[in-house]
Parts: structure tokens; C-alpha cells; sequence
């Protein structure tokens, strides 16, 4: 049998015994896949990578073809289902918490860049995060938490420098006869005035 990945995702077959052949297998095989109600049966035609990737999951018992939602427009039932597989995959461990905790922080730092802290609060609380995501880890798997430590304090690190890095340079700009130095840092202004004289 050919492996999914030699088809691409538009690759379709017109009849199942073109299917079979494509695919290598026996005619039996691609007819059974049928009754099983294999979603790689759509109108006429028949999609080779999805039907292969079918086949490969009914050879192996201890494997099953799953839907992945690919998009906003999916249904809420096949969106429910994906976050019971996720949650099963994190409880028997198959997903490590440090790969877990790491697109937690991820999020945190995406939602942190669009509010408004002060950048001296953000850095405070990316600290606390950090800490508590790393001793998690450390309880939890302890030969990954030097990994999941270097890899925070990277993100950290430059979400802490594009919070708190000027945009530009400090400009002396005239305000009626005096001068005033702004530093333009992201979700703060600071402004001195200073004398021209």
C-alpha cells in the first residue's frame, strides 16, 4: 500500500476500483472502508490521501481516524470532540505539561502586548508566571524543566523588549519657545519640557 503523504490533499479517484488501484490495495479493501462510512466517499468522487490515512487507522487497532477542526466555520460537535481528544492527550501524558504550559504562556503574552501595563507591572507579572508555569514543570517532569526554563525566559525576553523598546529616538521638538524631549515608548508617552534658554 502507498502512504498518504505520496497523495496530495486535492488527489481523487472517480470510481473505487481506480481508488484501489491508485492506493495499491485490493478492491475488498477500499469497499469496506465504504460501509464503514470512510468520509473519504464524498459525492462521486474518492480522496486518496484521507482514504489511505483510513486504511493505515483500521490496520492499526490501536489508532482511529479523528476529524481536526481546520477552521472557524466548523461545527461546535467536532470542535467539542477535538478538546476531549486534546484533554485525553494531556492526562495520559502524551502531550507534556511543559509543551501545555508553553502555548499557555504564549497566549498570556499575546493577551499582555495589547493591554495597556506599565511596562514595570508586566515584567512583574511575566516573572510570577514564569515561576509558577517553571516549578509545575519541575514537580511534573523534572528532565524537561532546564528546556521549558530557557524557552520561557526567551519569550519573555522579547516580549519584555518589544513592551518597553522606544519606537524612536528622543526628538527635541520646539513648543512655544521651549523644547520639549519626547520618548515614545509602546503604551506610554513620556514628555519633559525644557527651557531654550
Amino acid at each position: 500500500m502507498k502512504k498518504p503523504s505520496q497523495f496530495g490533499i486535492f488527489s481523487v479517484a472517480d470510481s473505487m476500483q481506480a481508488a484501489a488501484s491508485a492506493l495499491d490495495v485490493p478492491l475488498e479493501v477500499v469497499k469496506r472502508m465504504k460501509r464503514s462510512g470512510c468520509v473519504a466517499f464524498r459525492g462521486s468522487r474518492i480522496h486518496l490521501r484521507e482514504l489511505a490515512d483510513a486504511i493505515l487507522a483500521a490496520e492499526e487497532p490501536s489508532t482511529i481516524l479523528f476529524p481536526v477542526p481546520i477552521g472557524t466555520n466548523c461545527e461546535p460537535k467536532v470542535i467539542e470532540e477535538f478538546r476531549d481528544l486534546m484533554r485525553m492527550a494531556v492526562r495520559c501524558r502524551w502531550l507534556l505539561a511543559s509543551e501545555t504550559l508553553e502555548i499557555l504562556l504564549q497566549q498570556i503574552i499575546e493577551v499582555m502586548s495589547h493591554k495597556k501595563l506599565p511596562p514595570n507591572d508586566a515584567d512583574k507579572l511575566a516573572s510570577a508566571i514564569q515561576i509558577g508555569f517553571g516549578t509545575a514543570v519541575m514537580v511534573l517532569e523534572p528532565a524537561t524543566v532546564d528546556q521549558f526554563l530557557g524557552t520561557s525566559a526567551t519569550l519573555l525576553k522579547t516580549f519584555a523588549e518589544s513592551h518597553t523598546k522606544p519606537i524612536s529616538s528622543p526628538r527635541r521638538l520646539p513648543v512655544r519657545g521651549r523644547f520639549a524631549t519626547i520618548q515614545i515608548k509602546r503604551g506610554s508617552k513620556s514628555q519633559t519640557y525644557e527651557d531654550d534658554n
